[in-house]
């Protein structure tokens, strides 16, 4: 393992789940399709199976965090995690053969965290499209559409942990704008009128 793979999994261990949500938001994120098709339902392409390798590689165990986060916007730790998605690969490969079809993974891992373990309590399907839109709505103020106090403060966060970790410069430039609550309802004004 390089120094870098092992640089890059020390900070994923860090990471907060704000860090981890807006991960999931950003564009070439791992989707729910990639992480079920890793599981076996369907043949990886080679872009994905690169894509794929790339990951396990720079995230180490992390990387079976990723998937588990993916499937369930739930934090497992990576010795956790890693031995879980075994235990739920053996509960597919299970449901599949009494089923008598494919089970896929994220309804395997549904099953096996609501029903054997009990670690999900009443849990909801909602589509990756509608977790995208509400972490989406999560981050961003709803007017301006600039992240929303709370991201910001874990952004420089994140900026002040690179800092420390590896030495990369920080800037921070704050602004005051004249009248600014003015300029955004001139503004939404118009959009609404358009």
């Amino acid at each position: 393992m390089t120094n870098r793979s092992m640089e890059m999994q020390a900070c994923a261990r860090e990471e907060s789940s704000g860090d981890r949500l807006r991960c999931s938001t950003m564009k070439g994120a791992m989707t729910v399709a990639l992480v079920s098709a890793f599981a076996g339902d369907r043949a990886l392409t080679s872009t994905e199976q690169d894509r794929m390798d790339t990951l396990i590689m720079e995230r180490g165990n992390v990387f079976y965090s990723d998937l588990f986060y993916v499937l369930s916007h739930r934090y497992y730790p990576p010795e956790v995690a890693q031995s879980l998605w075994g235990e739920i690969l053996r509960h597919k490969h299970i449901m599949s053969e009494r089923l008598q079809r494919n089970v896929r993974v994220a309804v395997a891992a549904l099953d096996y965290l609501s029903n054997i373990t009990g670690e999900l309590e009443s849990p909801t399907l909602i589509s990756e499209t509608d977790i995208s839109h509400l972490t989406h709505l999560s981050l961003h103020d709803g007017m301006t559409g600039l992240y929303n106090h709370s991201t910001c403060f874990e952004l420089l966060e994140l900026e002040f942990r690179s800092h420390r970790r590896y030495g990369a410069g920080v800037s921070l430039i704050l602004l005051d704008i004249d009248d600014f609550s003015l300029t955004i309802s001139t503004a939404t004004k118009k959009e609404i009128e358009s």
